[in-house]
């Protein structure tokens, strides 16, 4: 109430310029359309390589994680994921000690998929599966008779992958022990 609105101009009245109009403006226009500028495009690709390249430890309920997917420890020395397409595993990642991303843990060692499409599989119950394509299932943890709980698994900077109770905390099942 009182106050008096007014539309504001782009330019000030005294300034000397004035906002183009007419054909000056689609030709303005024009060449501002046409024109390429190198710096957004760096800008571009830094910012979908920092977004791409963002790491996850965590595995949550009802997520899988396939060929080509890996969960990265904190720190990025382990990294956890399909290899050779036939086994699912923990190694080093960067390290120029081992350059060869020495694998210190397997989840299948003895038994190798047959299928290239396999996928760790945190499911509804709080199980963590593996399964392949004929989605024949190796179990790594299944929790009878407890129900269906909330969990997620997690790749620590010490190298073990973690199985928690999300309410409890309570470790229900980690690599350390196999």
């Amino acid at each position: 109430e009182g106050h008096n609105l007014q539309a504001t101009r782009p330019f000030p009245a005294k300034s000397g310029l004035s906002p183009l109009s007419g054909s000056a403006a689609n030709m303005a226009t024009r060449r501002q359309s046409g024109r390429f500028c190198p710096r957004y495009l760096w800008l571009l690709a830094f910012l979908s390589t920092f977004i791409t390249s963002q790491a996850t430890d965590t595995l949550r309920q009802g997520e899988s994680l396939g060929f080509g997917r890996t969960l990265v420890s904190a720190s990025g020395v382990f990294k956890l994921g399909f290899f050779n397409y036939r086994y699912i595993g923990i190694w080093f990642e960067n390290i120029p000690k081992y350059p060869d991303q020495t694998v210190v843990w397997m989840a299948n060692r003895d038994k190798p998929m047959n299928e290239s499409d396999g996928v760790l599989y945190l499911d509804s119950f709080g199980g963590l599966k593996i399964l392949d394509g004929k989605n024949f299932l190796f179990t790594v943890l299944m929790q009878p008779g407890l129900g269906k709980i909330t969990s997620n698994v997690t790749l620590l900077d010490s190298g073990n992958l973690v199985l928690r109770d999300q309410d409890s905390g309570h470790v229900l099942w980690q690599s350390f022990d196999y």
